[in-house]
């Protein structure tokens, strides 16, 4: 499949061609002129076998530059044409095209998962949205994905929030994009997840342990969440546990 790359390249060398052929029409067109001027001198100055020789050799060259014309003509033609069809692919596969088309048609999927998780990691005292425009400095909004936030008794920003609020909020998103990811692949029998259970009071580990249960049965039969940490006191929350030790001439693997 062509990505935008090679596209622009297809387009830019077109371009080149369609140039290069405008270029030579216009050559032809100058020596037709050219023969007709000269055609309209030589009258009456050669005799008149000689002329018609001469007149026939000069039609002759001006039909072939004529034809010669027609098949650059149609060239041309075949040349916008393609042009026309690069110019559509580059803008579908750009930022406005159906990437864009994607995330618009997701946004309202990926905030009903955001916001059941949101009530189930802050029983709906933060609630996170995926919003579809960012504003800028100028006053502009621009396409983004960007989280919104709404914390009934903190900040409506990242940044103001405590580092358990966070957290929370990080889930929030990996959850709803997990889910989302299985749900558009049709079945995602693997997920992988690191320390989500960091920066978590108890409460918060508990309920984040109900919810990976909860993927995990989702994921159908076969379906496995695999959970890296570096809490050993957890391990008992898991059906199998893969215990990495590190020592000083390498690493090695027990399973319990």
């Amino acid at each position: 499949m062509l990505d935008k790359a090679d596209l622009s390249k297809m387009l830019n060398e077109y371009r080149s061609i369609e140039s290069k052929s405008s270029s030579l029409i216009s050559v032809a067109d100058s020596q037709i002129i050219e023969l007709d001027v000269r055609v309209s001198r030589i009258k009456g100055e050669l005799d008149s076998p000689a002329k018609d020789s001469l007149l026939d050799e000069l039609r002759n060259r001006k039909v072939m530059f004529e034809n010669e014309l027609i098949e650059k003509n149609e060239r041309l033609r075949i040349l916008e044409k393609t042009g026309m069809a690069l110019d559509m692919w580059i803008v579908g596969f750009g930022p406005t095209g159906l990437r864009d088309e994607v995330i618009i048609a997701s946004v309202d999927r990926l905030n009903e998962l955001a916001l059941h998780y949101s009530h189930a990691l802050t029983n709906g005292e933060i609630v996170v949205e995926f919003q579809l425009e960012k504003g800028l400095k100028s006053g502009s909004m621009k396409r983004e994905v960007t989280l919104g936030i709404s914390n009934r008794s903190g900040s409506s920003r990242y940044v103001g929030q405590s580092s358990g609020e966070s957290k929370r909020i990080a889930l929030v998103a990996m959850f709803s994009l997990v889910q989302f990811a299985r749900e558009r692949a049709g079945g995602l029998n693997v997920v992988f997840l690191d320390e989500v259970f960091n920066s978590l009071d108890q409460a918060g580990i508990d309920k984040v342990g109900e919810l990976l249960i909860e993927l995990g049965e989702s994921g159908g039969s076969g379906s496995s969440v695999f959970v890296v940490t570096h809490q050993p006191i957890l391990q008992g929350r898991f059906e199998t546990t893969v215990v990495v030790t590190k020592e000083e001439n390498g690493s090695y693997i027990t399973l319990e």
